[in-house]
């Protein structure tokens, strides 16, 4: 399944993620192709997907639930994660 993210999406998930070395190297390899599109399985897509809503829970919001900057940008990887998968 691909993903398409942009190179600010990618760099955002590999400087400040605690990622699996699999997830890493799909997404460096993507970082420096022509093309943000990256080849996930289901399960490497569900794990991202867990990983980036549960940073979304802890830091994503104000303390008015108001998304701050980082919310902003896990949301929008949301997006694409579940935009791509229909």
């Amino acid at each position: 399944m691909d993903l398409r993210l942009t190179r600010t999406q990618l760099r955002y998930l590999l400087q400040n993620h605690s990622l699996p070395d699999e997830l890493v190297a799909k997404l460096r390899e993507s970082l420096y192709a022509p093309e943000t599109t990256v080849s996930l399985t289901s399960e490497q897509r569900t794990k991202l997907g867990d990983i980036v809503a549960e940073k979304l829970v802890r830091n994503g919001f104000d303390e008015n639930y108001h998304p701050t900057s980082e919310g902003e940008m896990l949301e929008s990887i949301i997006d694409a994660l579940t935009h791509d998968s229909q």
